[in-house]
């Protein structure tokens, strides 16, 4: 253990293995770096630092001399230089010292996941990966990773027997842990930001691609999963994304058939419409109108409201339709004017710590709810006094639009 430490604290003092090797050799300080626990010591001490190059030799070093490699180390080092792109032939570098210890771990497999660029060679890594796993919980992990890569490369029904051989196996996939850091190592950013399941998430992660989406669904209609709302949900993201607005439409007939359309998937669908390249704000409209009817609106929390709002101005202001934004503004303003934090303030049982919106996130609502319209406003051509009167009232109320519209 004081080797350790004292290797941790001189590798705190240089950025090369070879000027770390050397002041470890000084007679005054002699700490053996041709020693297991002084070198990984050294090593974790490099990778807290974030010195790549330093800690790779540091190992490199310790695998050349027969030094027994603390795995933790080694995905840690995998890891940091998948974040910092390093070149290929360090980073097989890297998995070749990891290979040496054992089968890599899923961790391992998933940070390598991220620095390959098409689905198909992910799906490469995948299979060898499963093929020599032996831990369950790893096997887990990458059987998710598999089941997101053919989504992704739009394998849909391929993706779909994948995951009805994976719940017929005992696997949970409404609530599997292993899932988020795996979509997010096949898909791209951190991870799920919720918990919906592997169906809803193999949904998201077909992209685009409307037919691969519409596959998992045939799948989860066909065995009357309880996660079909939540994936036709996702289903309508895909077609927004493709700007299939009749896809979209349909999927959320299909949900308010069995009466289980949330709010998102109304702001989906409208959010499709504007993403068109000619949007029909006629369906948009239509599409708040249900929302109202339905009581989805009620239901809805205002920030998706915000974004529903924020989408149908700039659906509007595409058609230059400046009576349509500043009807879908006026609108607005009346739903955000009612949800103000503050307005039962004589209510004595009223109890601040529960109000809905504090009062920062309703001002910065407001905020953009005022610079959206004048930014229709200030380049249409009957818009210029609009946009100087809106500019009025968001100085009065103290808000700051500070993108030049002044001048």
């Amino acid at each position: 253990r004081a080797h350790a430490l004292a290797a941790r604290a001189a590798a705190a003092r240089k950025d090369s293995w070879n000027s770390l090797r050397n002041l470890m050799r000084r007679k005054w300080f002699k700490v053996p770096f041709n020693k297991a626990p002084a070198a990984n010591g050294a090593a974790a001490a490099l990778l807290d630092a974030g010195n790549l190059r330093a800690a790779a030799g540091a190992l490199a070093h310790m695998s050349e001399s027969g030094l027994e490699l603390e795995r933790s180390t080694l995905d840690a080092l995998l890891r940091l230089a998948t974040a910092r792109g390093a070149p290929k032939k360090q980073t097989l570098r890297i998995v070749s010292l990891l290979q040496r210890a054992g089968p890599l771990s899923a961790d391992a497999v998933l940070q390598l996941l991220r620095s390959r660029p098409s689905a198909v060679q992910k799906l490469d890594l995948l299979g060898s990966a499963i093929a020599e796993c032996t831990d369950a919980d790893d096997l887990a992990v990458l059987l998710c990773a598999a089941a997101h890569a053919l989504a992704a490369s739009g394998a849909g029904e391929r993706c779909a027997a994948w995951l009805r051989w994976m719940s017929d196996e005992g696997f949970d996939l409404d609530h599997a842990d292993a899932d988020a850091a795996a979509f997010g190592a096949v898909v791209g950013g951190e991870g799920k930001d919720d918990a919906a399941g592997m169906w809803p998430a193999a949904v998201r992660a077909c992209g685009a691609n409307v037919a691969a989406s519409a596959a998992l669904l045939a799948e989860l209609r066909s065995g009357g999963d309880a996660a079909l709302v939540a994936a036709l949900v996702e289903h309508i993201r895909v077609c927004r994304r493709a700007a299939d607005v009749d896809g979209a439409a349909a999927a959320l007939r299909e949900l308010r058939e069995m009466g289980a359309a949330p709010p998102e998937a109304y702001v989906a669908l409208v959010e499709a419409v504007v993403a068109a390249e000619r949007p029909e704000m006629a369906r948009a409209a239509e599409a708040l109108e249900r929302m109202h009817d339905d009581g989805a609106v009620d239901a809805a929390a205002p920030p998706l409201l915000l974004q529903l709002y924020l989408g149908m101005i700039k659906g509007f202001d595409r058609n230059a339709d400046l009576d349509g934004a500043y009807g879908t503004y006026l609108e607005a303003r009346e739903w955000l004017d009612g949800c103000r934090p503050g307005l039962e303030a004589d209510d004595e049982e009223a109890d601040e710590d529960e109000e809905e919106w504090a009062a920062k996130a309703w001002t910065e609502a407001s905020k953009q709810l005022s610079q959206a319209m004048v930014e229709v406003a200030a380049v249409h051509p009957r818009g210029l006094l609009l946009a100087s009167e809106l500019l009025e009232k968001a100085k009065g109320k103290g808000e700051r639009l500070a993108k030049g519209y002044y001048a």
